[in-house]
């Protein structure tokens, strides 16, 4: 499989719930806060890596409205979010790798889109939303800078 059928995957997945493609990002207007999906190709290979990031509304980031993700105050790759399925989503996104099939891959990124990253998406919807999960643990092992703690009206961790 080639990289430009995994970005192709991508946007047949994100497009119909209201993500906007640019460049190998998706965004998406939430209530209170943007929501960005981003696909990372590896410096080490033939492999990608899912990125998703927040900006809740008010905060000052440089390229509003559509700021690169490691721009993006909130972070956490797909795999932190889910950390038991990472070795799953490393093979899915290593797209030169021949021992899955080009329909294996394809049903397993369906899959990790239907069963992981919108599900994800979904459940952050609202600024609360947020706040809940990183109070929650859920961004654990991920980026939230302190400023967007401070913004969200969270103690320091």
């Amino acid at each position: 499989m080639d990289k430009k059928t995994v970005e192709t995957l991508f946007g047949k997945a994100l497009a119909p719930r209201g993500f906007k493609k640019k460049g190998t990002t998706w965004y998406r207007e939430a209530q209170g806060l943007l929501q960005v999906v981003n696909l990372q190709k590896s410096s080490w290979g033939a492999s990608f890596y899912v990125n998703l990031a927040f900006v809740p509304e008010g905060m000052s980031v440089e390229g509003m409205p559509r700021p690169k993700e490691y721009q993006c105050p909130i972070r956490i790759r797909l795999t932190s979010a889910y950390p038991d399925k990472k070795a799953l989503i490393e093979r899915l996104l290593r797209y030169e790798d021949v021992e899955m099939s080009d329909e294996q891959r394809t049903a397993g990124i369906e899959g990790m889109f239907h069963d992981m990253v919108l599900p994800f998406m979904d459940r952050l919807q609202t600024v609360d939303d947020l706040k809940r999960a990183i109070e929650g643990g859920t961004f654990h092992n991920a980026s939230v800078i302190l400023v967007a703690r401070k913004h969200l009206g969270l103690p320091p961790p």
